[in-house]
């Protein structure tokens, strides 16, 4: 593990902090899986310096040789800064999209949106995303916890629009928001949400209009196909279902009124096995 700059399909370079000479030693991490995906599983962490933080750790692996001829992948630029070597690996389109956001994010303060505090590279087959870990999913909340959400539902109604509009009006899809996507801190005066999980997020190219924003593009944009694992289907979009070509803002505002009427109702809004059970719900 050494110190890189990252430069996302050479678009964009930004300094990953240094790492340390044993940074194994910086992160204590658990055997507490507190998630999984298709890419990541996500561990219980500390800082091996102050074992009273609170950390989750994404830790994002892949088969090298899954990606190297598939055209629906990104190509990332890893720079040793103490030596000046450049490697180029390609990583799998949902690991590509995670970066970045991380990379469009980096700089702005998105109270709602989950924050990444640190990025390392193990080797060219995998990524540690290093987060502050949240006391449950706002999934947990609506199950088990109905008097919380009844006693905050304006206020959580409210973080996961701002999450939304702080996403848009930086040019970002999220194209996957759900209750498991969405987390719960509660060290404040009151529950704050924040949305997490980008492995399906867009990126507005320059000069598109975020409401109809095409993402049926050559691959050498790395954007990707509309219909490739676009929103858990009980908060997928009508326009999806029927096959649009086109994503655009109206994919996380029918995904985020199924949601708040979720936190209203403490159940799901549609309940559906099939893409045409859900349309004629």
């Amino acid at each position: 593990m050494i110190d890189f700059v990252l430069d996302i399909i050479k678009k964009y370079t930004f300094p990953i902090p240094p790492a340390h000479p044993k940074a194994e030693a910086q992160y204590t991490i658990s055997d507490k899986c507190l998630g999984t995906g298709s890419y990541a599983k996500v561990f219980a962490g500390t800082r091996t310096s102050r074992p009273h933080t609170r950390l989750a750790m994404k830790i994002m692996t892949w088969d090298a040789r899954d990606v190297e001829d598939d055209p629906e992948v990104g190509d990332v630029e890893l720079v040793d800064i103490n030596h000046g070597e450049r490697t180029v690996t390609r990583v799998p389109a949902g690991v590509f999209a995670e970066l970045e956001v991380v990379r469009k994010m980096q700089d702005r303060t998105c109270p709602n949106v989950a924050q990444v505090l640190d990025i390392r590279f193990p080797d060219a087959s995998s990524v540690m995303l290093v987060m502050n870990r949240a006391a449950c999913s706002l999934r947990y909340l609506v199950d088990h916890e109905v008097d919380v959400l009844k006693c905050n539902l304006h206020a959580l109604c409210q973080d996961l629009l701002m999450a939304v509009q702080q996403l848009h009006c930086h040019g970002i899809l999220h194209r996957d928001i759900k209750p498991a996507n969405v987390l719960v801190f509660t060290e404040g005066a009151r529950p704050v949400l924040q949305l997490t999980d980008f492995n399906s997020s867009r990126i507005k190219p320059e000069g598109e209009n975020l409401s109809a924003m095409a993402v049926l593009m050559d691959a050498s944009s790395k954007k990707f196909k509309t219909q490739d694992h676009v929103t858990t289907i009980w908060y997928r979009a009508p326009e999806t279902m029927l096959g649009t070509t086109h994503d655009g803002n109206w994919t996380d505002m029918w995904a985020v009124g199924c949601v708040l009427a979720e936190i209203v109702r403490g159940t799901p809004l549609f309940v559906e096995d099939t893409e045409w059970g859900m349309l004629m719900e």
